[in-house]
């Protein structure tokens, strides 16, 4: 008892029984998506026609499901899939603008016959539905999180967590926190996420081959949306302090923004690197919890970079004049002999 065509076959539905009922999708003129569930479709859709009506719109389809148990959550379901699909605009809770009506009807199918274990999101830009009882725990938790953020169009950022504190994983963690920072645990975004298409993989087995390039000793931590950082998260770039005093010292960024500005573009994660392995200038003290350096010193060590790599660049292009004019000569050799 369902039909894509028929805008009249909620009207041969029986209400329903032993808590069951009916899931079903109704367009109108105007274009509009009405997703709706109901123990007794004829009333319930009657009333949204009649409602339709007023606004100059009458209905054009409808489907309607088989009477089934779990009709509520057939139409969370459904209406999670569509939010991820980001089919149309949503104009209110079940309405939605410009969604394509068959489509519509065949998530509605899908939201039918999956059962709760059925996680539906957006992976690598393909709608899938996983049973996440196939699934080990880092690839279930991955899934969970991509779950919460299926509304969005824009890609979500997976953050992860170290099982130990800053302190563990910073050597130097002095130079940029303080003891009480130091010890909460590092969480850091995961970069080793695959951008390549599902395809036609299974959408199990990406999850599990995802989950396990995550770095031993971290675990997952949640999913979020670009520039939203997680609660707590101890910031891994200095801040300048508010009381940073012009005497020729220059906290983190500024040193980063001097070398940027003179050609070495390298992060904050890079510099610290550096001070770490001693490749560059130490702090000279400290404001607050902020570093400090002596522009006079990095300056210096820029200077001396910047007269190796001018080196090196000269020896390179010596190298291959001097591979050319051997090549034009050896022609003319071979003819006076």
């Amino acid at each position: 008892m369902e039909s894509q065509t028929d805008a009249s076959i909620w009207t041969s539905c029986p209400p329903g029984t032993e808590g069951r009922g009916y899931l079903y999708v109704l367009q109108f003129s105007n274009g509009l998506i009405k997703i709706g569930r109901s123990a007794n479709p004829r009333s319930r859709i009657t009333t949204h026609i009649t409602t339709a009506f007023a606004f100059g719109a009458e209905l054009i389809n409808a489907w309607v499901s088989e009477m089934h148990s779990g009709y509520g959550d057939s139409e969370s379901r459904l209406l999670a899939s569509i939010r991820a699909e980001a089919m149309g605009t949503q104009v209110a809770l079940e309405y939605f603008d410009g969604a394509d009506f068959s489509h519509v009807v065949a998530l509605a199918k899908v939201a039918i016959t999956d059962g709760d274990a059925k996680l539906r999101f957006r992976l690598n830009g393909t709608l899938v539905a996983v049973d996440s009882g196939r699934l080990t725990n880092m690839s279930r938790q991955i899934a969970e999180g991509l779950v919460a953020q299926s509304g969005r169009r824009d890609r979500p950022v997976i953050w992860i967590e170290y099982g130990h504190p800053l302190r563990v994983t910073e050597p130097n963690w002095w130079l940029w926190w303080t003891a009480e920072e130091a010890e909460l645990p590092d969480v850091r975004r995961w970069h080793g996420w695959s951008t390549e298409p599902l395809g036609t993989e299974d959408p199990h087995r990406r999850l599990e081959v995802e989950a396990g390039k995550v770095p031993p000793g971290w675990t997952f931590h949640s999913v979020r949306a670009p520039g939203d950082a997680p609660p707590g998260r101890v910031s891994t770039t200095p801040q300048r302090h508010e009381s940073f005093e012009t005497d020729g010292h220059a906290d983190s960024r500024q040193v980063l923004a001097y070398l940027n500005a003179n050609g070495r573009r390298i992060t904050a994660a890079t510099w610290r690197a550096y001070v770490s392995r001693q490749q560059a200038p130490q702090p000279v003290r400290r404001i607050g919890r902020t570093p400090v350096w002596n522009m006079d010193e990095v300056e210096q060590w820029h200077a001396d970079w910047q007269a190796r790599a001018d080196m090196t660049r000269q020896l390179v292009d010596n190298g291959i004049a001097g591979q050319a004019l051997t090549l034009r000569l050896e022609p003319t050799t071979r003819q006076e002999s």
